[in-house]
């Protein structure tokens, strides 16, 4: 059995994620800051993502930034 502990800079992705990711990743492809169809569709994503983790940690979505990664954050 193999137990990793390097969480700092990573951690093993939960597949209740891998399976979201996967629907959003083939389906909702689009780049959210676009006005055509398939941006709209995405940016409606990203809202939804971005309410669900304002909810979770009781917080309004307006301060929820969501960055590509620990650097940029």
């Amino acid at each position: 059995m193999q137990i990793y502990l390097d969480y700092s800079a990573t951690t093993p992705t939960r597949p209740e994620a891998i399976a979201r990711m996967h629907d959003v990743l083939t389906q909702q492809w689009g780049n959210p800051s676009s006005l055509h169809d398939w941006g709209n569709r995405s940016a409606t994503v990203l809202e939804q993502a971005r309410i669900q983790v304002a909810d979770l940690i009781g917080a309004t979505a307006d301060a929820i930034v969501f960055t590509s990664g620990g650097t940029e954050a």
